[in-house]
């Protein structure tokens, strides 16, 4: 199969890194899965962006899936605070009853955002 030295190369990839390494980039640069495995890895052949399913399948062979949602919750949890934190200082700075609303709204969204993010 033409797939099977690609996986062995990303798990490869994947190894050397390690669980904590991909984590950081995980939190701090990516919105998702499907980004984090842009970063990480070249795209495919016609200009594909990578998939993920060669990373869920690297986590359930080294036996990290449930690490992995440890650090999803982890980022959940900061985006939480950063879109309280935002919603804060924007409340604080708000000079109108309508700027408070938009303020919730955007505030609201944010963790709407964060919420939806658990799922990856």
């Amino acid at each position: 199969m033409a797939s099977r030295p690609i996986r062995r190369k990303r798990f490869k990839i994947l190894d050397q890194m390690g669980i904590e390494m991909i984590a950081d980039i995980y939190i701090e640069q990516a919105t998702g899965v499907r980004q984090l495995m842009a970063l990480l890895f070249e795209p495919e052949r016609g200009g594909q962006a990578p998939g993920a399913m060669v990373f869920y399948q690297w986590l359930d062979a080294r036996g990290l899936r449930d690490e992995w949602r440890k650090w999803v919750s982890i980022k959940t949890e900061i985006m939480h605070d950063r879109a309280y934190e935002m919603g804060l200082v924007n409340m604080d700075n708000a000079t109108s009853l309508a700027a408070m609303r938009d303020t919730q709204r955007k505030m609201d969204e944010q963790l709407w955002r964060a919420r939806r993010r658990t799922n990856s």
